[in-house]
């Protein structure tokens, strides 16, 4: 991580808004943020005094560069509990391929019934 996140233990304090949530090992924070356990608006610092958003992290933000999508994303409370409330959310797969292939598969069938 970049000087503003490394300290001593490797350790950083995040914040969301005015709560501070805990203390979390740098290296920690790809996968917090890959289960959705860290916003792109919480901010993480070494000392305290510094404070960082996620998003604007030299070696975070490319977790976020993705579009953003209308209203809130589902983000896990559980963030520095040790066990696991349930299992995480799963990405949904993107159904535009198979309405593409059914496009296709019409437009053909116009095509050949047409072509009599």
């Amino acid at each position: 991580m970049s000087s503003v996140s490394k300290n001593r233990d490797g350790a950083v304090v995040v914040k969301r808004g005015n709560a501070i949530l805990g203390r979390l090992n740098s290296s920690e924070l790809p996968d917090k943020i890959k289960q959705r356990k860290l916003q792109r608006s919480d901010r993480i610092s070494s000392d305290g005094r510094t404070w960082v958003r996620l998003d604007q992290h030299p070696q975070l933000k490319w977790h976020f560069s993705g579009p953003k999508k209308a209203g809130s994303r589902r983000v896990d409370s559980g963030l520095f509990e040790s066990g696991r409330r349930g299992r995480p959310a799963q990405k949904k797969g993107s159904s535009g391929g198979m309405v593409f292939i059914l496009l296709i598969l019409i437009a053909a069938l116009i095509y050949f019934m047409n072509a009599k």
